[in-house]
């Protein structure tokens, strides 16, 4: 829990730029951000030099016209540009929304057509023109890009890009010349806890993404509820490496470092993370499922070629770690920051003042998404156990329902085949059928060590097609299946070689299984089984 930061007013009527001009002010000294710089050599501003920083962008986004309250659209990785310019636009009263740097043409499109965007700040020419068509989209008000890292020359002639993209270097510097602290610091203290501080699209896992509407009073009073329950050191350095579009590493790498007055180092480049990880030592990491699959799965491999009596040691250490967390998790209830419940069908609901206030819709207006006494359906199915902890099983809408009537998670069935080492991803099916069926992709790190120790040579998509590989597999099959009742058991499976990722469809931005994409794709795999 934080202890040595003072707060300037009751949490739930803060809003950001407040805080950071506590950070300004009482540790303006300390770290804020840092960066790998193209040179190779790490950057870090001060909490005082990062807000002179945000407050010179800030003059540069005004001198483009950019109004209180209108949404601007960022498309850029882990990269100071894009934590600084986002807090700039929040201290005009702006709205910074951060698109996936994965989406599909259509997806981005969507997202302009709905916020109404007239601006846009983009990484480099890759997303530069996915972006311009839309600079003449009857549908979208987009009428400028700005690119941090512009391509060789302005846009030709009768290009629909032309004298309306503009390089980030030329607005810093424009706002570095046009910097005034009176109306810098007038323009922020306009705004209110229940102003809007972004809006988060959702990953279209089952339609068109929604904007989630979400406030500054919505991340304070979660930021406080956060503060409370996780130990962590004062200043304490994070990591930022996953997309600020996704609503965790805006919390993480955004808006609690803020609150906290921490220190964070972004990477832009997902080959430095581990590396990055080892040097800082930061106490917190966070990662989404696959991401800590992925390390599970180079720590078994890693574990595999050590001694026995070394194996031996790390498991009795593992199991000596779990107990203490056990024993710690079962020391003390924390407050109620937040009301939690099932419903009859399993779906999650909650109640309480740090649920969005809706989606936002195409004509500015916010679509409520909690009912009328304040409870919000999660669209997860989850239960919640004798100790009053919360177990989030599946999605409601992903929910397998065979031809006789039962339910199946498809998720409980995944994670139970993902236990065998050579399986990295898997997809299971069998709604409205008699017996469900997977397809099992083959772990790309695991699977052709395992094959080297073998004997076995081949690419992945060889190896899938490789008996004894197979043999292996089925051996994981038939494991997973004799910790599950008979309805959720896999009676059939297709071994594949490729990988699902985000840029061919099969994952979400935010590393989910996109199944209606996949099923589309193997649907033919998918009937033969």
């Amino acid at each position: 829990m934080t202890t040595l930061l003072r707060m300037p007013g009751e949490p739930g009527a803060l809003t950001l730029p407040a805080l950071l001009l506590r950070n300004a002010e009482d540790h303006g000294a300390r770290p804020a951000l840092s960066w790998r710089a193209p040179d190779g050599g790490r950057h870090t501003l001060s909490w005082e030099a990062a807000r002179r920083r945000i407050g010179e962008l800030a003059a540069g986004f005004r001198a483009l016209g950019v109004r209180r309250g209108e949404i601007v659209l960022l498309m850029m990785g882990n990269r100071p540009e894009h934590w600084l310019g986002d807090l700039a636009l929040v201290h005009l009263g702006a709205v910074p929304v951060t698109v996936y740097g994965t989406a599909a043409p259509g997806q981005i499109a969507h997202v302009v057509r709905h916020s109404r965007a007239r601006l846009a700040v983009l990484e480099g020419p890759r997303e530069r023109a996915r972006w311009e068509p839309l600079l003449d989209d009857p549908a979208a008000r987009l009428e400028r890009l700005v690119v941090v890292e512009p391509a060789d020359g302005p846009p030709a002639a009768g290009h629909p890009a032309e004298g309306r993209c503009e390089s980030f270097a030329a607005v810093a510097a424009r706002g570095a010349a046009a910097y005034d602290p009176g109306a810098f610091e007038a323009a922020w203290r306009q705004g209110d806890a229940g102003d809007t501080l972004t809006v988060v699209y959702t990953s279209g896992t089952t339609g068109d993404p929604k904007g989630v509407v979400v406030s500054h009073r919505h991340v304070l009073l979660n930021a406080v509820a956060l503060d409370g329950v996780v130990e962590l050191p004062d200043h304490a350095a994070h990591l930022s490496y996953l997309p600020f579009a996704h609503i965790a590493e805006r919390m993480l790498g955004i808006y609690l470092p803020v609150f906290r007055a921490a220190h964070v180092h972004l990477c832009a480049d997902p080959a430095e993370i581990a590396p990055l990880a080892r040097e800082l030592r930061p106490a917190q990491f966070f990662g989404v499922p696959r991401v800590w699959e992925k390390l599970a799965a180079a720590v078994r491999a890693a574990l595999a070629e050590l001694p026995a009596e070394h194996r031996a040691a790390v498991a009795a250490a593992g199991e000596t770690a779990r107990a203490h967390v056990a024993c710690r998790e079962r020391g003390g209830r924390p407050p109620a920051g937040l009301e939690v419940r099932t419903a009859a069908d399993g779906e999650i609901e909650v109640r309480g003042r740090t649920v969005t206030a809706g989606y936002l819709r195409a004509d500015g207006t916010v679509e409520p998404a909690a009912s009328v006494d304040g409870w919000f359906r999660t669209g997860d199915i989850g239960r919640i156990d004798a100790d009053g902890f919360l177990w989030v099983t599946d999605r409601k809408k992903e929910m397998i329902v065979t031809s006789t009537g039962k339910n199946v998670s498809p998720a409980l069935v995944e994670s139970a085949l993902k236990e065998h080492p050579l399986i990295g991803q898997a997809l299971v099916h069998g709604d409205g059928r008699s017996c469900l069926v997977a397809l099992v992709v083959l772990d790309p790190e695991l699977a052709p060590a395992w094959a080297a120790r073998h004997g076995i040579e081949g690419s992945l998509p060889e190896l899938a097609r490789h008996p004894a590989v197979r043999a292996e597999v089925e051996r994981g099959v038939a494991a997973a299946n004799e910790g599950l009742n008979r309805t959720e058991q896999v009676k059939r499976f297709s071994l594949l070689g490729e990988e699902w990722r985000p840029e061919t469809g099969e994952l979400t931005p935010s590393l989910k299984l996109c199944r209606r994409v996949i099923r589309h794709k193997c649907g033919q795999i998918l009937e033969r089984m």
